[in-house]
Order: structure tokens, then sequence, then C-alpha cells
């Protein structure tokens, strides 16, 4: 049997490790959704802490391998989320022995994973898609420059619109109606404070990136649903 080798594989070194953590924080948004975080004037969802840098990182993805990748971790980065909410699901639902006495608090913490899930579907790929979508555009037309502006500008549209719709269909009926609207407020805020702070060190880090894999990929994005 004849072998044949391949030695023209893309060796991109710091991708794998990307995309890990880019999963990590879409489960850890999910999980830290409901625990309240008080802020001076008010309160924010724990996720609050942990979508900016999810945004940022995306942007990372999609200014340095491209759109069509950014593309496809999108997507399977929700799709894990949806086996991890699943099986969670499922397993926290499965009867337990007479003497656990502890149900209560997987119920508390997982047992909403997902519905969170679910409503996080449309949120996340309408708010996720525009921004590596707004990025790769906007790289093209300025030719490259202005990360750190672009990144911001993608993300605060982005947050925008995950604060507004994830926020309200995911708090309704778990807090105080007259809540929502300070939930969504002071969490936006702070995703916008984060985002603009994260820019300088997504800046340096984008520059790194580039150097060190050898690429800068200007990648024409086309906007469709999938």
């Amino acid at each position: 049997m004849e072998t044949t080798y391949q030695t023209t594989l893309p060796q991109h070194k710091y991708l794998t490790f990307l995309i890990m953590l880019y999963l990590t924080i879409m489960l850890c948004s999910a999980v830290l959704i409901y625990k309240p975080i008080e802020m001076k004037f008010g309160y924010a969802s724990g996720a609050t802490i942990t979508f900016p840098l999810w945004f940022v990182l995306s942007d990372l993805i999609a200014e340095v391998y491209g759109f069509k990748i950014s593309k496809k971790i999108l997507w399977t980065g929700f799709f894990c989320q949806f086996i991890f909410s699943l099986l969670c699901f499922l397993l926290i639902n499965i009867p337990s022995p007479p003497h656990w006495a502890e149900q209560h608090s997987f119920d508390l913490v997982l047992g909403h994973l997902l519905k969170i899930t679910i409503v996080a579907f449309a949120t996340i790929m309408i708010s996720g898609y525009l921004n590596i979508y707004l990025i790769t555009k906007w790289k093209i037309l300025l030719r490259g420059k202005y990360f750190w502006m672009r990144s911001c500008a993608a993300s605060i549209i982005g947050e925008g619109i995950y604060s507004v719709i994830a926020t309200s269909l995911l708090q309704y009926g778990m807090v105080p109606l007259s809540d929502i609207p300070i939930i969504i407020f002071w969490g936006y805020s702070f995703k916008i404070c984060c985002t603009v702070f994260l820019a300088t060190p997504a800046n340096l880090i984008c520059r790194f990136l580039k150097k060190s894999e050898g690429i800068d990929i200007y990648e024409a994005s086309t906007f469709y649903p999938f």
C-alpha cells in the first residue's frame, strides 16, 4: 500500500489555544449569567464580565485568521455549548440516590443552561456574526489600520444587540420586570468600559499574532445568514 505525506499543512501556532479559550469563555458566560454582581449604582449579570473578553477574542481571530475561520469557530462554539447544556440537562434530571441532598444546587446553577443556550442562539449568532463581519469588512476599507478602533466599534455594536435581546429574554421571570432595564443599562455600560480598556492589550496581541503566525489575511466578508 502506497503511503503519501502531506507537507503543506498550515501551521497556526496559537489558533488551537485561542479556540479553546473562546469556548471556555462561552461556557463561563452561560453558567454565570444568573449570578448577580453588585455595582455602585445597581447590579448586572455575571456574564457581563466575560462577554467583553469573548467579543475581543472574536475580533482577534477574525483580524488575524480571517472571516471564514471565525465563522466556523462561531458555529462550532455554539454547537459545543449546546452539547454541554444538553448533557447537563439530562444528567441533573436523572434520579439520584435517596441520600443525595444537593440536587437543588445543581438545579440552581445548571438547571437553566439549556434554556440559556436556546435563547442565546439567535442573539449570539446575530451579535457575534455581525461583530466578525464588521471587523473584516472595515479591515479592507481601512487597509488593515486602526484595529483597536475597529474592534471597539464592532464589539460595542455587537454587545449592545446582545445586551438588549438576551438580557430581556433571559432575565424575564427571574427578576422583577422593573429591574431588567437597570441590568441592561449597567451591564452594557460596564461592557463598553471593558471593551475600551481591552483595546490596547488586544492591539498588542494582534500585532504579536500576525508577526508570530506570519499571516495578515484580507478576506472579503460576505453578509449572509449562515
